[in-house]
């Protein structure tokens, strides 16, 4: 460009050597920092170099020449006034400014000072220890205008805040810190001062109460840092999986005992062999029928497709060491949709066996606990010979292997030995008498007891004897029948014949005496055989038998007791009050006197019969009114309630029991009867048959045998 300035460095590359010789200029002495102004600075300051308005001269120390310097000396002083604040006219008041854009101020454009120059050069001569920043506006870059100086400053100390954070976070343990136990207690005293005064300034504290060695704090750290290993070990366990019921009766069999057992017991409910000895199979399922476990084996055997093919078939679960899966090799070739396979074989469920233990061939002892402890010879020679032993099968009792107790009685030390009498002095006006019961201390000192009671507290007591219950020995009478012997009280001859199929029977004892299912042969205690089928009783001695006949029940008697239990059973009774009942309000004497003056068998002696409570020697006051099929009628006809009359005690009595009348009857069977010759007056009996409306009684029993061995 023709009109710019060269640079120094172009000007001998263009060959302009005149231009650059004049531009050189001597190298002005730096003036003293007090001295006057010379005559050539004086110079220079009179007469300002001339610059156009239309030439902006650029500001760069790059670029800018010797001459130019010189003629921009008085622009700059004017400026360091306006700066300074030296007290300039108004025309030099230029408001300063932020930007960093370049003004014709920062280039030396201003107008001409009036002022002359000398009195201005020396401000530029010095240097000035200044702040060189130039205070200005700030600059909004963008046209939002909501520039905020303070927003880089905020931003630096929210980033520090952070990365201290960060620093501190990462210098935290990362295990959580360990809860040490404490047991502290607050104790609420009013001032420190009473507790002072009871305790007279002393440590009571017992020798070593608080002393704990370094190595039993450093045993205590480590037995905590294992349980929590434990605990966080614990809880990566996966929970177990539920043990499926095949009958559907449970949701988990888990820790049931039925679970050891297998499928087909357990569909049929019946005890299955697997449950005690866990051998497979189980003793029902040998017959043929597949044994299936309820818990799956971890290793299985032969499956029910490849048993089926025959021996030639080598089924998958058979091959030792190869991974099962639910389904054999053979059953996923054949497309079979279930693969059932049993246990290997010579499975047996893991489980200890408490019998195993006590009573197998590792058990401690030879010879049974009995026939140690009473000196006899034990008939188990061996421990591989298995009780029980012949002693014991003999009496009945269990063949154990316990260890025998020591029951020799440690020797007595002689209580008189060492022993001081003291005298007891009677009062005035008191025999010695009553003076061996006076207070004296004892010579130990005590201040609670005397010598007396000291000596009563050192006797020993006298042994309370305790009669051992009667062993319950089996017999057998004339018949043949065997039974427990045992007492009961009844009020029947045992033992009683109850005819279920066999209709027509005349010897009822209760159709021929009216009042004989109220009070029978009046209640007494009887030695009986019960016998293990549990369908009689068989009279020992002082019996009713002696004196009576058998109790006998017939056909229409049984039924209809019958009935009773099979409505409380399947039906709710419907107990309704007695509609014109109107000898309600009759008494005990006269209702009885009316039944016993019935004749038997007659319509007549059955109204009286059902007038009386089904459970108690009461009136009855309500009935059963459900509808159900009758039980002796076989055309399946329908009759209304099942004959059961209640007073209304016994009414309130069902009603807590749920409308349940056997257990009724089972809880009024075990209460007192009428006794003969009893003068006593009771508010409440029961009647002396009862307990055949219970559903665990005698005659349930036999009317259930009754009908299995016909069907």
């Amino acid at each position: 460009m023709s009109g710019g300035k060269k640079s120094p460095r172009r000007s001998d590359e263009d060959g302009d050597d005149e231009a650059s010789e004049g531009n050189r200029r001597a190298k002005k002495p730096r003036r003293l920092l007090f001295a006057s102004p010379s005559d050539d600075d004086t110079k220079d300051y009179d007469t300002p170099p001339q610059t156009a308005d239309s030439v902006r001269n650029r500001m760069s120390n790059l670029n800018l020449t010797q001459n130019n310097l010189e003629s921009m000396e008085v622009d700059y002083s004017m400026s360091s006034d306006l700066r300074v604040g030296n007290g300039a006219p108004s025309e030099f008041c230029v408001s300063q400014r932020g930007s960093p854009a370049p003004s014709d101020a920062s280039n030396g454009f201003l107008k001409t000072s009036s002022f002359p120059a000398k009195d201005l050069g020396w401000n530029y001569d010095l240097r000035e220890n200044i702040d060189r920043q130039i205070q200005s506006t700030w600059l909004d870059h963008d046209n939002t205008g909501n520039y905020d100086p303070q927003a880089e400053s905020r931003e630096k100390a929210i980033e520090l805040n952070k990365a201290k954070a960060r620093k501190k976070k990462g210098k935290q343990q990362t295990t959580p810190k360990q809860v040490v136990k404490k047991f502290i207690v607050r104790l609420s005293f009013k001032a420190i001062g009473n507790v002072l005064n009871l305790t007279d300034g002393e440590d009571r504290w017992p020798d070593g109460w608080s002393e704990l060695d370094t190595e039993d704090g450093k045993s205590l750290d480590e037995t905590r840092v294992s349980r929590a290993k434990r605990l966080t070990n614990v809880r990566k366990h996966q929970p177990q999986s539920r043990i499926l019921d095949p009958k559907g009766e449970l949701d988990d069999l888990t820790g049931h005992p039925i679970a050891r057992g297998c499928k087909g017991c357990r569909m049929k409910d019946t005890a299955c062999s697997m449950v005690k000895d866990g051998e497979w199979p189980c003793h029902e399922c040998e017959d043929g029928n597949f044994c299936q476990p309820i818990i799956k084996p971890k290793i299985k055997g032969r499956c029910v497709h490849c048993e089926e093919l025959g021996e030639e078939n080598v089924c998958s679960f058979e091959k030792p060491g190869q991974k099962q899966g639910a389904m054999c090799d053979q059953c996923v070739e054949a497309e079979c949709e279930d693969c059932i396979a049993g246990p290997a074989p010579g499975y047996k469920h893991p489980r200890i066996d408490l019998d195993q233990i006590m009573y197998g061939p590792d058990r401690k002892w030879v010879e049974c606990t009995h026939c140690r402890e009473h000196h006899k010879r034990c008939s188990l020679k061996d421990k591989t010979h298995k009780p029980p032993c012949k002693g014991c099968a003999r009496s009945k009792i269990g063949c154990t292997f316990y260890d025998l107790i020591d029951k020799s009685e440690p020797k007595k030390e002689d209580k008189k030995k060492g022993k001081e009498k003291v005298p007891v002095l009677p009062e005035q006006g008191k025999s010695t008498k009553d003076a061996s019961r006076l207070y004296t201390p004892a010579v130990g000192g005590s201040e609670f007891f005397s010598a007396i009671d000291l000596a009563d507290l050192a006797e020993d007591d006298e042994e309370e004897f305790v009669r051992e219950a009667t062993p319950e020995i089996e017999m057998a009478d004339d018949t043949g029948r065997a039974g427990l012997l045992t007492k009961i009280d009844t009020c029947f001859a045992h033992p009683i014949k109850f005819h279920v199929t066999t209709p027509g029977i005349d010897e009822c004892s209760f159709c021929t005496l009216p009042t004989f299912g109220l009070l029978g042969h009046f209640e007494k205690t009887v030695h009986v055989l019960k016998y293990n089928d549990g369908l009689a009783y068989g009279e020992i001695a002082a019996g009713h038998g002696e004196e009576f006949g058998q109790t006998s029940m017939c056909q229409q008697c049984t039924m209809s007791r019958y009935q009773i239990i099979q409505c409380s059973d399947e039906f709710l009774h419907d107990i309704q009050p007695i509609k014109d009942n109107d000898r309600i309000d009759e008494s005990f004497n006269e209702a009885i006197e009316a039944l016993i003056q019935a004749e038997p068998q007659t319509d007549w002696c059955r109204h009286q019969m059902q007038r009386w409570c089904s459970m108690c020697l009461s009136l009855a006051s309500f009935k059963c009114c459900t509808r159900q099929q009758s039980s002796l009628n076989e055309d399946g006809a329908e009759m209304e309630g099942c004959g059961l009359q209640l007073c209304g005690e016994c009414k309130s009595s069902i009603h807590n029991l749920a409308g349940n009348s056997s257990a009724l009857a089972s809880e009024l069977d075990k209460k007192p009867k009428l006794k003969q010759g009893a003068n006593e007056k009771h508010d409440f009996l029961p009647r002396a048959d009862v307990g055949f409306l219970d559903a665990t009684g005698i005659l349930m029993r036999n009317v259930a045998n009754d009908f299995g061995e016909e069907s």
